[in-house]
């Protein structure tokens, strides 16, 4: 090998070497401070790529845990709400009991009926006063326009299935017209269901039909809603019947100074028999009422006022479907008895939006492009309407309304604990849903660091290993650049 000045190749040799292994050092110094192995895409860009994905699922996942943790806690707020009417409840039902007895009088039932009035507004400022989060938790939600719900239970059959087709909009625009071929309530659904329309329709917990637009195409200004419906296809929003119980209706709000020009007119019928004709003598409203009270004990009919309404009950229950108790109104007072709608023959209703508060939590699954949506829907509450039962036309006042009270406080309670167990099966179902996003969030976090983390041992140990081979490069580029002065001893 030729001894030569031009290039100092042991030195550059030296020196590229040293370069290395101080790029190395760095990285390694660098892994060390972050505790990241990858610091930069050029440090393994397809790991990164994998654990940036990563780690935007858990970040994801955290927020959905805590919308979860949110919507647990005003589901939990509901039923807060829920436990203090059912209190509320059991306290009518006390009162409704005394009153159903033979041993108060009416003046005693004044109280009574005081104490009731006071519990059923209390139920209804809980109702529209109960928030979350600056939120009302029930009356106070936003109407769900993409929404239809049946005001009453449909019979199974449809006797008469082209007066029962619907026809569905979305404002003006027609979105379906069910078959008149459909002969039971199912085959609406499956109807509805199998139109391709994004319309879904189902039977919801209390035998009502509903039907939504998955499209949600309905606003304030052109919500989903339906034609007015004819024949046995009942959709009318009706309580259920009350066969022992009469209301005259045909005037005006009536008080007991209301005069009577004629009221031998007035009778009361049932299976075919007068139970009572009214009197010369009963000049008014009141006067009335107090004739029909003093012939219980030989017609057993009770009269009172409700709501400026006169309403007759048959404390004996006499009353059936195919022969329910019924008014003639003397004329002067009103008109004929009002027709008892029961659901079946010719009735006419309409669909109306839900008013509903519904809380859609929403959760991201595994993939960045994918999520998940948990619905929890609380509709409208209030002692009118309690998961579907209502109080509105209840009263203490007399003993056969007591009594009639009584049922329809029973059947309150039992609707508030349906929804206060349809509450706590959706808590249990956010609370599960809350555990699967913990464990995908560790598990996740878990995999990420596989990628990310440094290893603090094979780091030290390259530290060491870099160290030294930089101290020896830098003897070994003295070395090199020291050999060049042997060629002057050539010269000399």
């Amino acid at each position: 090998m030729p001894i030569g000045i031009l290039n100092n190749i042991a030195s550059l040799a030296a020196e590229n070497q040293l370069t290395v292994t101080n790029n190395n050092l760095q990285n390694v110094l660098l892994q060390l401070s972050s505790g990241d192995r990858i610091n930069s895409g050029a440090d393994d860009p397809a790991g990164l790529a994998i654990a940036n994905g990563l780690q935007a699922n858990v970040t994801a996942l955290t927020q959905s845990e805590q919308n979860v943790n949110d919507g647990t806690g005003e589901l939990q707020v509901a039923d807060g709400a829920l436990s203090q009417v059912t209190t509320l409840l059991n306290r009518a039902v006390t009162l409704a009991t005394e009153s159903a007895t033979g041993t108060v009088s009416d003046s005693q039932r004044v109280a009574l009926q005081s104490e009731f009035s006071q519990i059923t507004a209390e139920i209804n400022q809980i109702g529209s006063n109960t928030t979350f989060n600056g939120a009302p938790i029930f009356s106070g939600g936003t109407t769900n326009n993409n929404q239809l719900v049946t005001g009453g239970q449909p019979p199974v059959s449809l006797a008469s299935a082209a007066s029962g087709q619907l026809s569905i909009y979305s404002g003006s625009n027609l979105v379906y017209t069910t078959s008149a071929s459909d002969t039971t309530v199912g085959d609406v659904v499956n109807d509805i269901n199998s139109s391709d329309t994004g319309l879904v329709a189902s039977l919801n917990s209390n035998g009502q039909l509903m039907i939504t637009d998955t499209l949600n195409r309905g606003s304030s200004t052109t919500p989903l809603t339906a034609d007015a419906i004819t024949g046995d296809f009942y959709m009318g929003a009706a309580a259920a019947t009350n066969y022992n119980q009469a209301t005259a209706t045909g005037g005006s709000a009536y008080t007991d100074n209301t005069a009577i020009a004629t009221p031998t007119s007035f009778s009361v019928k049932e299976n075919g028999n007068t139970l009572f004709t009214g009197s010369a003598a009963d000049t008014t409203v009141g006067a009335l009422i107090a004739d029909i009270n003093s012939s219980t004990a030989t017609s057993g009919l009770a009269a009172s006022l409700q709501d400026g309404k006169l309403v007759v009950n048959d404390t004996l229950n006499r009353g059936t479907e195919a022969e329910p108790l019924t008014v003639v109104e003397a004329d002067d007072i009103g008109g004929a008895a009002p027709t008892l709608a029961n659901g079946t023959g010719t009735v006419t209703g309409v669909f109306n939006p839900a008013n509903s508060s519904t809380m859609n939590i929403f959760l991201s699954d595994s993939t960045v492009a994918g999520s998940a949506e948990i619905g929890v829907t609380l509709g409208s509450f209030s002692s009118d309407n309690m998961n579907g039962v209502s109080l509105a036309s209840d009263n203490l006042s007399t003993q056969s309304a007591a009594q009639t009270a009584l049922i329809d406080i029973n059947n309150a309670i039992s609707q508030v604990a349906a929804l206060r167990g349809q509450i706590g099966a959706s808590t249990e179902r956010l609370q599960s849903a809350a555990n699967v996003i913990s464990s995908q969030s560790q598990n996740l976090t878990s995999a990420e660091d596989n990628i990310m983390e440094a290893d603090i041992p094979t780091a030290v140990a390259n530290l060491t290993n870099y160290s030294i081979l930089e101290q020896t490069g830098i003897s070994a580029l003295a070395q090199a650049n020291q050999q060049q002065q042997l060629v002057l001893k050539l010269l000399q």
